[in-house]
């Protein structure tokens, strides 16, 4: 099953997906990676990522608001024909 998830990108921003520690640091769900600051290797962020630890920063909320607009738009659109169909057939009536 294909992951959701964003692919990993080596100089991007991250945020917590879940709460861990992290040199004697501790980081919420949610909370920046500072991983420049804290000196974290490349191959270090991408195993936090691989292992769910990590996620670029604004890439799921993003990508979930997008697919509900893009239902919303679809639904819309639906609505749309089906008024037209039924506004068509009652002029034929």
């Amino acid at each position: 099953m294909k992951s959701r998830r964003a692919s990993f990108q080596e100089g991007g921003t991250y945020r917590a997906r879940k709460d861990f520690r992290f040199h004697g640091r501790t980081f919420g769900r949610g909370a920046k990676f500072p991983w420049r600051q804290l000196s974290c290797s490349a191959r270090k962020l991408f195993q936090l990522y691989d292992n769910g630890f990590l996620e670029l920063d604004g890439s799921e909320p993003d990508d979930k608001e997008k697919r509900r607009e893009a239902g919303r738009k679809a639904a819309e659109t639906r609505k749309r024909k089906a008024e037209v169909t039924t506004a068509s057939e009652s002029a034929k009536e």
